[in-house]
């Protein structure tokens, strides 16, 4: 028989009473004796494996004097399992078979071959979404799994309060929706739970008192309706007619749905009436928060200040999953381990991240910086004793300017350094380079990947942890009769979109912070909620319309809908605000620098308050903040003569003009940045592809004796440029926009080239280096040298000493006029000794895409007396540092703004002082 529900209060005893009142149940129905309480006869279902132990402890108080014999305490799955039937018969399908399964029948459909849809990984996402669908589907429509006639009945009505139009539009995929849900129901899981539930109601007959979810689905109700046709059945549902009259003012709704578990089945009342009983939670308060970080800080502050008091049992409830990531992080340099069970997903662990940089390196088997990630993982070359050093070697390889995060292009400047690692790094690259452009199988896919793994020692690695097991078992699966191809981009998505439906808690003896969704909470007690972002966006959680499924046709096929949802939210809420000690809400009230208002059903909550005069508690816990004692940062003066270079290029002796402190940390102390992948190539790495372009250009005409026309030289340009740009292509082909930009300026070029050619200056050498000792110290030379681009020279014996140029025409024109610029002075200095002659002149050719400019030099800064003062500046400046000067940092802003070493001189920090 069933019997009227048992309904309880809900409250912090909520166990203890449920205890009390079963006890008192069975006395009247004469299922136990009166004072021997033998419960050996008795079954007792609970919505979770959780609520087992609170059960336990309710009648192991109540009964702390007295002996008994328990009952059976369990949950429905629980005891379902006992009773489980062979799968001799019925062979359901897991949930990857399932997702591969609507994948292929969506893709042989007819509906998305008429639409032309090609792109296979949406398919894959949108069978995800069918799953979820499909499973909200046999939890409302299972119990009529045997009387289909119905079932289309319900669906056909359903159907009918679509419009017109809508129905129209969507007609073929309706019945897509229905024709899959139809032939896969047939080897659903949940087809096979329902079998055995219905067996289970034929088999046993013990009486039960069941606790019912916050929600009874359709298929618990018509398991209690059936089996108690043979037993006696008993259901405990919480009493909403006894909440607070707060609660029930605020939130009427609560109570408007009738249980489906009342003989009477009459609304009922609560049993305040009365408005001065509306009294404000003594175990509520809100906390509201500027930001995310405010929000998190103040969350882990009380969660520090309650676990200091002795709380054991402190729950966070998920609404904002990045708040949540941050508390966590921040808890976890408290030395507080938070146990998630919310973000539980295999995806979210380290084997399946170790995973998807293999993928990628599949994906995209050029890119260098993808390579070093997946070497980095250490699930990779374990065995090898310096496996950290030959990654050293790799990187500061694959960082060189040249390369552009070419894997390629790195290999071969590594088997000139170092020809062991550089097979066992081939050896990995060639099994996979060529995997992206193929097709196979998945079994096949899990094949190779799998083989891959177990060549290099990957699978002993993951498979020393729990979550590396799992991803090793996801590969391991085997699927019979599916011999369709899939590119490695399926493959991938496929294997991907699994690990995100699979589930995976890390296990750990430190419970005393959870995490946990708002439909976890119902009946757990904790000391301690702290609701995280109750906003207006996350709080209620609304229905995702998926298709045709809006809100009017999922409640004509019985679905959750907003309506619904909102409403056991909101129980599930009432019945933590009931039962806990201690709730504080937290929200931020800024988001994305706009207004961000609190959940509307919070708010609600307020304005009862309002009308009596009356306010939420807001809590705010104060941040314990530490004085350290700070030393003054001074700006640097570092002094060291011993480590002066004895070779100063120009270049360097421009960055101690800059800053003596830069020439100090770069080229002192060797200290360099290292440079970033480039995928895009810098502006100096075009200028210098142009400098050996002219220079092959110019050398080939200097050896060339007999004269070339104008059309030839044209020709001869475009092949040398043809030819180095062609290697930079293979290497990195986002070059092309510079190649592009280098073809326009090429006719431009050639007539300055040849109309200074007519003026008389032919080519001497060019890209050479010159150097020449400035003064000797401690037996030692200091030499400075550089390289000159190119040096012309005409029938007077004067020379020409050019540099090209790819920088801005106006701003180097204005740094020599303002005497800033010494390149070519000390150019000029350097070929003195070498090439006797007086007469120089020197030039920069300002290399644009439209124009060739010429910037001279003025006589008055290229002549000697200028030239000398220069250089016994610079043997002084040299001579100084050699003999203890100090080095400050005095760069200018333009110049720090993009020093590689304002973070050594921390130039800000001590200005500040």
């Amino acid at each position: 028989m069933l019997h009227p529900a048992l309904r309880i209060t809900p409250s912090a005893l909520f166990w203890f009473d449920s205890v009390k009142q079963i006890i008192k149940h069975c006395e009247n129905l004469k299922i136990i004796s009166p004072k021997k309480y033998d419960f050996s006869s008795l079954r007792i279902i609970v919505p979770n494996t959780l609520h087992i132990q609170y059960f336990k402890k309710a009648f192991n108080k109540f009964f702390s004097f007295k002996n008994y014999i328990s009952p059976f305490i369990g949950t429905f799955d629980n005891w379902l399992k006992l009773h489980i039937s062979n799968f001799d018969i019925f062979f359901p399908i897991q949930n990857h078979e399932k997702l591969l399964y609507l994948y292929l029948k969506l893709q042989k459909n007819y509906l998305f071959k008429k639409n032309n849809m090609i792109n296979k990984i949406d398919l894959l996402i949108f069978s995800k979404e069918l799953i979820k669908l499909f499973h909200e589907l046999n939890q409302m429509l299972l119990p009529s799994i045997y009387k289909l006639d119905k079932i289309k009945i319900r669906w056909k009505s359903a159907l009918n309060f679509l419009s017109p139009f809508v129905y129209t539009i969507l007609k073929d995929e309706i019945e897509l929706i229905w024709s899959i849900w139809c032939y896969q129901i047939k080897n659903d899981e949940s087809v096979w739970r329902f079998m055995n539930i219905k067996k289970l109601i034929v088999e046993v007959e013990m009486p039960l008192i069941w606790f019912t979810s916050i929600q009874p689905s359709p298929i618990e109700i018509n398991f209690l309706n059936n089996y108690g046709k043979n037993c006696s059945v008993l259901p405990i549902i919480i009493d909403w007619s006894k909440i607070p009259y707060l609660y029930f003012k605020a939130w009427p709704e609560i109570q408007l749905s009738k249980t489906e578990f009342t003989i009477t089945k009459k609304f009922i009342s609560p049993l305040y009436i009365n408005d001065k009983n509306i009294d404000v939670p003594s175990n509520l308060s809100i906390c509201p928060c500027n930001n995310l970080e405010d929000i998190a800080t103040q969350v882990s502050q009380n969660i520090i200040n309650l676990l200091i008091l002795g709380y054991k049992k402190i729950a966070i409830i998920e609404l904002d999953s990045l708040v949540i990531s941050r508390i966590c992080s921040l808890l976890k340099r408290s030395k507080i381990f938070v146990f998630n069970t919310v973000g539980c997903k295999l995806s979210r662990t380290s084997a399946a991240a170790f995973l998807t940089n293999f993928f990628n390196v599949i994906d995209e088997p050029r890119k260098a910086n993808k390579f070093l990630i997946f070497l980095k993982s250490p699930y990779i070359l374990n065995d090898i004793l310096d496996k950290n050093n030959y990654i050293s070697i790799i990187e500061s390889i694959c960082r060189d300017t040249i390369i552009f995060n070419n894997l390629y292009f790195a290999l071969k400047k590594l088997k000139n350094i170092n020809l062991d690692l550089y097979k066992l790094i081939q050896k990995i690259v060639n099994k996979y380079k060529k995997l992206h452009i193929k097709s196979y199988s998945i079994s096949k896919w899990n094949s190779i990947i799998l083989k891959f793994f177990l060549e290099l020692g990957i699978n002993e690695a993951l498979d020393t942890n729990e979550s590396g097991k799992l991803v090793l078992k996801i590969l391991s699966n085997i699927y019979k009769n599916t011999d369709l191809l899939f590119t490695f981009s399926e493959y991938r998505k496929f294997i991907e979109l699994q690990m995100d439906m699979t589930k995976f808690i890390s296990k750990s003896d430190d419970n005393r912070v959870t995490i946990l969704s708002i439909n976890d909470i119902y009946l757990l007690r904790f000391d301690a909620v702290f609701i995280v972002g109750i906003d207006i966006d996350n709080f209620p959680s609304l229905v995702k319309e998926t298709l045709f499924f809006s809100n009017i046709f999922r409640k004509k096929l019985k679905l959750n809908t907003n309506y619904s949802l909102r409403q056991k939210q909101l129980r599930e809420l009432t019945e933590l605000l009931c039962c806990c000690k201690k709730v504080i809400l937290f929200w931020q009230i800024y988001k994305n620098s706009e207004l961000n208002f609190i959940s509307p059903l919070i708010e609600r909550l307020q304005l009862i308050l309002n009308i009596y005069k009356k306010k939420l508690k807001k809590h705010r816990s104060k941040i314990n903040l530490y004085d350290i004692k700070s030393i003054p940062i001074l700006p640097p003066l570092p002094n060291c003569g011993e480590l002066l270079p004895y070779k100063i290029s120009i270049t360097s002796y421009n960055n101690f003009i800059e800053c003596p402190y830069k020439f100090f940390a770069q080229h002192m102390l060797n200290l360099n940045s290292i440079n970033n992948f480039y995928n895009i190539p810098q502006k100096y790495h075009y200028g210098n592809w142009v400098h050996k372009i002219l220079f092959l250009y110019h050398s080939h005409l200097n050896n060339v004796k007999k004269l070339i026309s104008l059309d030839k030289r044209f020709e001869l340009l475009n092949l040398i440029s043809k030819k180095i740009f062609k290697e930079v292509l293979k290497i990195c082909p986002v070059s092309l926009n510079y190649y592009i930009s280098w073809k326009k300026s090429i006719p431009y070029y050639l007539k300055w080239s040849n109309s200074h050619e007519y003026s008389g200056w032919n080519f001497v050498s060019g890209e050479k280096k010159y150097k020449k000792t400035l003064f000797l110290f401690n037996n030692k030379k200091i030499v400075l040298y550089g390289r000159i681009d190119r040096i012309d020279k005409n029938i007077d014996d004067q020379y020409l000493i050019l540099d090209y140029k790819t920088s801005d025409y106006n701003s180097l024109r204005k740094k020599i006029h303002n005497n800033k610029d010494y390149q070519l002075i000390l150019y000029k200095f350097l070929l003195e000794k070498n090439i006797k002659i007086s007469k120089y002149n020197a030039q920069y050719i300002v290399l644009n895409n439209k124009q060739i400019k010429i910037i001279d030099i003025p006589k008055n800064i290229l002549n000697s007396v200028t030239t000398e003062k220069l250089i016994s500046k610079i043997k002084k400046q040299i001579y100084s540092i050699a003999t203890g000067a100090s080095l400050p940092a005095l760069g200018i802003e333009s110049i720090c703004r993009f020093c590689n070493m304002k973070g050594l001189c921390r130039k800000k920090e001590w200005l500040i002082n």
